[in-house]
């Protein structure tokens, strides 16, 4: 019969890399919003502009924009529950309608994260380019001195293709605790002219975990259990 102590084990073995796995990034499917207010230029609650004006949609019209509006999403609906946001961005970074949340706590030096977007095409004919969304950490002042490229998440193909998921892993930098917040501005890579201008719903930040760490967590686990039974 296990003890206790065992049980405790067991159950840290398992519950260390869910907790490690947690979203880190408060309303990550922009569900949640502040008001009922309509038309460009909104964001859903905890996220930021940064710059410009990104903007909010609503399948149903109660926050934001409608996705037909201005022909930029129509006949598309969010990748989960009602809403999602968008940012036009063109060849030349940082800049365009960009994005961001202030962290609940600083990241930290020398870990590996993993950021993961759904990313959707815009329709309209000057939107209709392949692109994605450079990921960024500031010091909740937007300029050189205060920010620093941590990775990129896209491309998106067609609005055909609908949505689909991109990620990436980075690692935090020495000076990781300095940086504020997490930001993400959109970038062009593909097509001739014009503007990309991704939509961008159910976002997680998530600590990669060790793989040395869960193997050596493992192992104890199991030599305990082996001398519990023998």
């Amino acid at each position: 019969m296990k003890t206790a102590s065992t049980f405790a084990i067991l159950f840290s073995a398992w519950v260390l890399p869910a907790t490690a796995s947690a979203n880190l990034l408060v309303n990550p499917g922009f569900e949640n919003v502040p008001n009922n207010n309509t038309g460009q230029g909104l964001m859903p609650s905890n996220w930021l502009k940064v710059s410009s004006s990104p903007d909010t949609y609503s399948n149903d019209g109660s926050y934001g924009l409608l996705p037909f509006e201005f022909g930029n999403f129509p006949g598309v609906t969010a990748h989960g529950g009602l809403r999602w946001v968008a940012g036009a961005g063109g060849t030349q970074q940082p800049n365009g309608e960009i994005i961001g949340q202030v962290l609940s706590a600083p990241l930290q030096a020398g870990v590996t994260y993993r950021f993961e977007a759904w990313l959707h095409q815009a329709l309209r004919s000057d939107l209709n380019n392949p692109g994605g969304y450079d990921i960024w950490l500031d010091r909740g002042v937007w300029n050189a001195a205060n920010r620093v490229l941590v990775g990129h998440i896209g491309d998106t193909a067609s609005p055909a293709a609908g949505w689909n998921l991109f990620g990436t892993n980075f690692t935090a930098p020495f000076d990781a605790a300095t940086y504020t917040r997490f930001v993400f501005a959109p970038l062009r890579t593909g097509g001739t002219s014009g503007s990309a201008y991704p939509g961008l719903d159910d976002v997680t930040l998530t600590v990669v975990p060790e793989p040395a760490s869960l193997t050596a967590l493992g192992i104890g686990a199991l030599a305990l259990l082996r001398r519990r039974r023998a």
